[in-house]
């Protein structure tokens, strides 16, 4: 049996997901003790740095936005930062998950939205027997199910385009985790980065290519980041200093 079964069928159950939830916890409280940091291979810690130390920018004044942000500690890239003082906008498609980012997250603001290339009032958001598959992506979905996922149901949301989102929050990070099951990419081609300066983003690595034939990675060193790393599936990207 697969990895992506057993993960299912420990999910399927009441008794056996909530033992899970547990031991995941107390995995990720432990290694918190150990290196200081929650992400899966310490991209909060490398984040942190790049801000403190390249950008000078004090721990407490940091501003964030969390886009797929899941659970509110475990594997997540702005818990370290959170715990520190620094505080922004934690944006999830699936209503569930924002409960709990709403109750264990309570000085960050929760947005329970999609996040894609243009403003729709309603879209179908598919949430999964695994919730961190889930997606609004139809690729992504279908790619789920052939391995062996299910559909736990489908709910209705908005979709805001992350330009008019930020507009309308009136807000501009310093840092962004960006983790949307295959759009990534996307989202991140349809950002205008003249407005808003980020600093360091960390994204989902991608193999898809844009209109140009460019990859994520050369799109984003044209338009003035470095690829400071790849770390796990994640890709950790530094704005050029001017």
């Amino acid at each position: 049996m697969d990895s992506i079964k057993i993960k299912q069928l420990i999910k399927s159950n009441r008794v056996t997901n909530a033992i899970a939830e547990i031991l995941l916890d107390i995995i990720v409280v432990v290694r918190a003790l150990m290196n200081g940091g929650y992400a899966g291979h310490k991209e909060d810690l490398i984040a942190q740095k790049i801000l403190t130390e390249k950008f000078y920018l004090p721990v407490d004044k940091i501003k964030y936005v969390d886009i797929g942000a899941n659970n509110f500690r475990r594997g997540n890239n702005t818990y370290l930062l959170y715990k520190q003082g620094a505080r922004g906008l934690l944006i999830e498609a699936d209503p569930m998950l924002c409960k709990a980012l709403k109750d264990k997250r309570r000085g960050d603001k929760v947005l329970n939205v999609a996040v894609g290339t243009e403003n729709i009032e309603s879209v179908d958001f598919y949430v999964l027997s695994l919730p961190t598959r889930s997606s609004l992506d139809e690729g992504q979905i279908n790619s789920a199910l052939k391995s062996g996922l299910k559909i736990k149901e489908i709910v209705k949301i908005p979709c805001m385009n992350l330009n008019d989102l930020f507009a309308e929050q009136n807000f501009e990070p310093d840092f962004m985790s960006i983790d949307i099951e295959g759009l990534d990419y996307k989202v991140l081609r349809s950002l205008d980065f003249n407005k808003y300066k980020v600093k360091v983003i960390i994204a989902e690595r991608s193999s898809q290519k844009n209109e140009a034939g460019e990859t994520m990675n050369v799109f984003m060193e044209r338009i003035g980041y470095n690829v400071y790393g790849e770390y796990g599936s994640n890709v950790i990207y530094v704005r050029k200093c001017s």
